[in-house]
């Protein structure tokens, strides 16, 4: 088994707890943990996999969470980010690629500068939800809290080693850019990458190999200080649940 790989136990559907493989016939057992900052509400965990991907959160220096549209992937991420640079972090870098969803219409241009055309895209309606209103994100970023960058401008920028680097629907980026994007990491630094590369991929450029998401799963499993974790429940509601048939 890979280091850093969490085993679920169970029987006859009872779960009875999981472990986090540390190598060498060293096992962590994993307790549930509580989430919480000053924008959004605490979060405990709904169930095991989530319970394991706030331990990785908490734990290693880089997490990649997965799951379709309402299992909490960015709940936990965001809350987890927030609360790191409210207590010891230095800054949030978000790293955002604006690809439109696929089969949506273009609106064509965005006013304002480089951020405000960005939280005029996804990353800004997922802040915005998150953390109540735009009045939220707007603090964070005016006291340096969070910093949004596009994918495209941050060759030559690095990630400082008491920052978070954070890319949420990472499923929508190329091999090379998710590896320009990891590279821009100082040692000390945490990385969060979140995103389903199974059923929200918004660009052909993306999927199958060309995945960046499933690539960085593939090339880290089993280094020490990395985790992966899938979380298979959805929980924004039975409609939300019910339309992953459609």
């Amino acid at each position: 088994m890979p280091i850093g790989q969490y085993l679920i136990v169970r029987s006859e559907g009872v779960v009875f707890g999981a472990f986090k493989f540390l190598g060498e016939k060293e096992w962590l057992e994993i307790e549930p943990e509580k989430l919480g900052n000053g924008y959004m509400s605490t979060i405990e965990p709904k169930d095991i996999y989530q319970q394991c991907a706030i331990n990785s959160l908490i734990n290693d220096d880089f997490t990649i969470i997965t799951g379709r549209a309402g299992t909490g992937k960015t709940l936990l991420s965001l809350t987890y980010a927030i609360r790191e640079v409210q207590n010891k972090r230095e800054k949030l870098v978000i790293f955002a690629n604006p690809v439109k969803t696929k089969g949506a219409e273009q609106l064509g241009f965005y006013p304002g500068d480089r951020t405000e055309k960005l939280l005029q895209n996804s990353i800004g309606a997922m802040l915005s939800s998150k953390l109540g209103d735009k009045e939220g994100t707007n603090m964070l970023l005016e006291d340096s809290t969070i910093e949004i960058l596009p994918i495209s401008d941050i060759r030559g920028y690095e990630v400082g080693p008491n920052q978070i680097m954070y890319i949420t629907e990472a499923q929508n980026l190329s091999v090379d850019l998710l590896k320009l994007a990891i590279q821009r990491c100082a040692e000390g630094s945490k990385i969060i990458l979140e995103g389903d590369p199974c059923t929200q991929v918004d660009h052909y450029s993306f999927s199958g190999d060309g995945n960046g998401l499933k690539r960085a799963i593939e090339v880290f499993n089993g280094t020490l200080g990395f985790s992966h974790i899938n979380l298979p429940n959805i929980y924004r509601s039975k409609i939300a649940d019910k339309a992953e048939e459609m």
